[in-house]
This record gives structure tokens, C-alpha cells and sequence, in this order.
């Protein structure tokens, strides 16, 4: 896993090719993808645990599918539960 700082460099790096994130995402080390707004991430979660309580695998398990909605909040959050994550518009230019 990345350090806080490099963590810190990435997003900021992101914020200047493509502007502010739409969404205050939470990522590691206690960084927030908008500074921390403290708005609570319900329906987030509630998403990832609906997904838990339904599958038959461990998320980690699963290979999730970005279709680029609400600035990769769901797979960022999928992936830190340990799930491969793609990236739908990556994989359409490559």
C-alpha cells in the first residue's frame, strides 16, 4: 500500500488533470478525496454490505466493473475491501 504523502501526491496530481472529485471519497491513511466534508458515506456502505450479505463469495473474491459512476467511489471502495476493480473507460482504450 501507498504512503500517506505519495497517497497525497496521486490525488492532488489527479485533482490537476481533471479537476475537483464530485464526491468526498474515503481513501487510506485518512485522506478524503475532497479534505474530509464529514457527510456520512451511509449509502456507500450500505452497498458494499448489501453486496456482502448477498454474495455467495467474499468480496474479495469478485472482480468488479466501473462504469465511471459517482468518481470510483464503489470500486475504490470494493477494492479496499479487496476486490479486482476494472475500469470500464480504461479498458475501451486499451
Amino acid at each position: 500500500m501507498h504512503g500517506k504523502e505519495q497517497i497525497q501526491q496521486e490525488l492532488n496530481e489527479l485533482r490537476g488533470e481533471y479537476g475537483e472529485w464530485n464526491f468526498d471519497i474515503p481513501l487510506p491513511c485518512d485522506i478524503w478525496a475532497k479534505g474530509n466534508l464529514r457527510m456520512p458515506q451511509t449509502r456507500l456502505k450500505r452497498i458494499v454490505q448489501v453486496v456482502s450479505n448477498l454474495s455467495l463469495k467474499q468480496i474479495s473474491e469478485y472482480r468488479i466493473l466501473d462504469l465511471r459512476y459517482s468518481d470510483d467511489m464503489f470500486s475504490i471502495e470494493f477494492a479496499l475491501h479487496g476486490a479486482e476493480t476494472i475500469e470500464l473507460y480504461k479498458e475501451l482504450i486499451n
